[in-house]
Parts: structure tokens; C-alpha cells; sequence
């Protein structure tokens, strides 16, 4: 998200406080997916839970790229926040739920953690290395050539 908060700002003309209520609301929501996430899974399983978690999700995302103006992003950040947790707290239950007994425990916790923060960083430290590079070169704040890299590793997507 902070890679896009300049573009946010810049296209809906939205103000400093609401880009910072429009990163802050998905930690907000996520308290309200990970409350529900249990009875949901109590009730219909845990695969069926992964599931419609997955397709909240993809709903959420597809919505947030037709957010034309700054309520409607609010609210598909809000959609989203919720199944971010939700899913965070069904994944690792169902991963020891269908795994041996002897690698349940290695498999409930590690390794999302270590996907979610090589996620943030794959994502955060080529935008910060674009950004400082652009403000080096023009002397300017980044703007619209800040490219987006998916990966370190792969070449930038203009």
C-alpha cells in the first residue's frame, strides 16, 4: 500500500488523513475477519472456509481495482481487510488438520510467517530502491515513473 498512496492521493484527490484511514482500515477489519473466522469454520469446515475466504478476497480485489473515487476504495479496503485475517487464521488450522502428526507443528505457524514478510518485502524494498532512485536523479519526490516490481528478482513492469 505504500507504494500506492502518492497515485491515491494524486488521482482521487484525497487528502493525507483519508490515505492514512484508507492503509489503517485493513488492520481495523481484520479484528472483525478473525473474530468471525472460527464460527464460520465451525459451521462449514475448514476447506469450505478457505474457499469462500478465497473468493471474498478475489472479490474484494477486483472491486478495489474499479475504485473510482475514495468511498468506494474505502470500502472494497474494508471487504478485503476482513478476509485478510479471516483467511490468516483458517489457513494454518487446516494445513495441520490434513498433515502428519509429526510435522503439524512446524506446519501451523513458520511458514506463513515467513511468506507473509518476503511478500512485504518483495514488494516494499524494490519500490523504496525505485523511489530513492528517482529522487536522486530528478530531485523531485516520486511520481508516476515509479515502476512496480513483483518480485526482486524479475526485471520492472512499466
Amino acid at each position: 500500500m505504500s507504494g500506492t498512496m502518492l497515485f491515491i492521493q494524486e488521482d482521487l484527490n484525497a487528502s493525507d488523513k483519508q490515505t492514512r484511514i484508507l492503509a489503517g482500515i485493513l488492520n481495523a477489519c481484520a479484528v472483525i475477519g478473525s473474530l468471525t473466522a472460527r464460527r464460520i469454520s465451525d459451521m462449514i469446515d475448514c476447506r469450505y472456509t478457505i474457499i469462500v475466504g478465497t473468493v471474498i478476497f478475489l472479490v474484494g480485489s477486483v472491486l478495489m481495482s474499479f475504485g473510482l473515487n475514495f468511498a468506494m476504495l474505502l470500502s472494497d479496503r474494508y471487504v478485503t481487510g476482513i478476509d485478510v485475517r479471516y483467511v490468516l487464521m483458517i489457513a494454518p488450522v487446516y494445513s495441520t488438520v490434513i498433515s502428519s502428526t509429526s510435522s503439524r507443528s512446524f506446519l501451523s505457524s513458520p511458514p506463513k510467517e515467513i511468506c507473509i514478510n518476503l511478500g512485504i518485502l518483495s514488494v516494499t524494498l524494490p519500490t523504496s530502491i525505485s523511489a530513492s532512485s528517482h529522487s536522486s536523479t530528478t530531485g523531485t519526490p516520486c511520481s508516476r515513473s515509479l515502476t512496480f516490481h513483483p518480485l526482486p528478482s524479475l526485471p520492472a513492469l512499466s
